[in-house]
């Protein structure tokens, strides 16, 4: 009876398990005794791969686990070559949340693309001056400049601007100055 009742929570969990492997997009490339092979565009992040190996590799069914940042691939290896369902469906669900998990520790795209244009800004006024100046210098002089015109009309505003000057100040020293 209790085997009965298994098997029927088992056939009732998988669906939604599958369904979730779905909607992340993750494919059971091949699967052997012991070894499993998934695929997921999402995991051809460096970042990304770094992490769902740190963390798989903590489970205690997961002997090793090795996650490919140039195809997208994971292989997973078992403690046990042979997994009860139940089991396989656990790696399944935590190889699903760990995916959706390691969207927040990764750099998003259009960070990277902003940070790469100020790079590219920088680098060039730099270039331009000929290394006297960058763009951080130039905005801590201008709300210095402006933070001083401003300051009789209205103090707080000054203030605020004195402030975004010393914290780009104590930033650009604390890192060594710019990074090119």
């Amino acid at each position: 009876m209790w085997s009965t009742l298994l098997g029927l929570g088992a056939y009732m969990i998988a669906p939604k398990i599958i369904g979730k492997m779905r909607e992340q997009k993750i494919q059971v490339v091949h699967a052997i005794p012991g070894r499993l092979r998934l695929q997921n565009v999402r995991w051809k992040d460096q970042q990304a791969a770094a992490y769902m190996e740190n963390v798989l590799k903590q489970h205690p069914l997961i002997g090793a686990c090795q996650v490919s940042p140039i195809t997208g691939s994971m292989l997973l290896e078992f403690t046990n070559p042979y997994l009860q369902q139940s089991e396989l469906d656990e790696i399944l669900q935590l190889v699903t949340d760990v995916t959706v998990e390691s969207f927040s520790v990764i750099n998003d795209k259009l960070m990277n693309t902003m940070k790469g244009t100020f790079d590219r800004i920088n680098g060039n006024v730099k270039k331009t001056t000929n290394g006297y100046t960058s763009v951080d210098s130039l905005l801590i002089v201008y709300f210095l400049f402006q933070g001083l015109r401003s300051f009789p009309a209205n103090p707080a505003f000054a203030s605020s601007l004195f402030y975004w000057a010393y914290t780009l100040l104590k930033n650009s020293g604390e890192m060594g100055g710019d990074s090119d």
